[in-house]
């Protein structure tokens, strides 16, 4: 059973250092738009972890009916990285739609200027947040099928995402930024999505 269980270790270990990995770097790209105040900051966060916690409800609700886990986590994984890829050309359609909407609103209003930006960081980063949020409970699912002692398994596939999210943050924010830059990291880690 643990011949079965490694082969899916390993890319959910590489899952977890790219899902922080494009945390820290869609924030740097989204700061650069909207602005670097915490309020900025927290809102990324919240539409972040609002995705997650949708794919997680989501793959949670259906995970049960369905037959092959291991084909939607690859698809998943596909969609994560395919998107990290296009990101940036969807972060210029924002800009030109926050510009737009800065330009002819009344800047006086500061909530509803924070909420657009709360909902624009929801619609850009719903679907890339939430195919990684779905994640966990389809592999879950999958190894607690297939293997005795669900609880330790479940939680061996949680303690290794964990310890990929780790490494993912200190190599991006101590070798892979400094070394080759946003657009670089980006690629790299969009690779090994959808490898």
């Amino acid at each position: 059973s643990s011949g079965l269980l490694l082969p899916v270790l390993a890319p959910f270990f590489v899952s977890g250092s790219t899902g922080l990995l494009y945390e820290l770097l869609w924030i740097r790209r989204l700061t650069l738009v909207f602005g670097a105040t915490h309020l900025v900051v927290a809102t990324v966060l919240a539409a972040f972890m609002l995705g997650l916690a949708l794919g997680a409800a989501w793959s949670g609700r259906i995970a049960d009916t369905l037959k092959r886990h291991l084909l939607l986590y690859g698809l998943l994984e596909l969609i994560i990285g395919a998107y990290a890829l296009v990101f940036p050309a969807l972060i210029d359609a924002s800009t030109e739609l926050y510009r737009g909407v800065f330009a002819h609103g009344d800047p006086g209003r500061f909530w509803q200027f924070q909420l657009f930006h709360l909902v624009l960081m929801i619609a850009v980063l719903a679907l890339p947040t939430a195919a990684m949020g779905a994640t966990f409970p389809l592999l879950s699912r999958f190894v607690t099928e297939r293997l005795s002692a669900v609880g330790r398994r479940a939680g061996l596939l949680y303690a290794v995402n964990t310890a990929g999210a780790v490494l993912g943050t200190a190599l991006c924010g101590l070798v892979l930024l400094p070394a080759f830059g946003v657009r670089s990291t980006e690629v790299a880690a969009a690779a090994a999505n959808i490898a």
